[in-house]
């Protein structure tokens, strides 16, 4: 992410309680970046794949400091 900021690659966008981003680039773009970080050994990954535990909120709540 430091590299795309760093490129220009990353536009924030609005969001409610979160900081969402477009990533302007091709695919291809991304997997040789990914492919770079990989190779130099600064892009890890998980040792085994599984599901994401998302934390639960109360929508009311997350929209009552928006306004």
């Amino acid at each position: 992410m430091e590299r795309l900021r760093e490129d220009g690659k990353v536009k924030p966008l609005v969001g409610v309680g979160c900081s969402p981003v477009l990533v302007d680039a091709t695919r291809e773009e991304l997997m040789n970046r990914i492919g770079q970080g990989r190779r130099a050994n600064l892009t890890s990954f998980p040792d085994k794949n599984g599901p994401i535990s998302w934390p639960s909120f109360d929508m009311k709540a997350a929209l009552a400091g928006a306004f």
